[in-house]
């Protein structure tokens, strides 16, 4: 839940520092599992469909309960295979 909230803080102060016109009332962040193992320090055990599952409800939920006009991804970061993984996703998302 902190990562979350950090998140949002900071997606709202480069917002206000950039001066950005694009609403973000209602931010909504979602925080997908880690897997694998990253610099080889730690290792997060689990499946990709665990990653993709985790998404797709979090992402099934927010667009059931509200339409979303835009959704804006960050694939700045994570393993290989993670962001193919978002864009597949929203693929799907978007189709609907």
């Amino acid at each position: 839940m902190k990562l979350k909230e950090f998140i949002v803080e900071f997606i709202k102060c480069l917002f206000e520092k950039y001066e950005l016109s694009l609403s973000i009332n209602n931010l909504n962040v979602i925080i997908a599992p880690a897997i694998g193992s990253p610099s080889g320090r730690w290792v997060f055990r689990g499946d990709l469909q665990d990653f993709e599952s985790r998404v797709l409800y979090e992402l099934g939920k927010l667009c059931l309960t509200k339409p979303y006009p835009r959704v804006i991804i960050d694939l700045s970061h994570g393993i290989n295979f993670m962001p193919s993984l978002i864009m597949h996703l929203i693929r799907k998302l978007v189709s609907i």
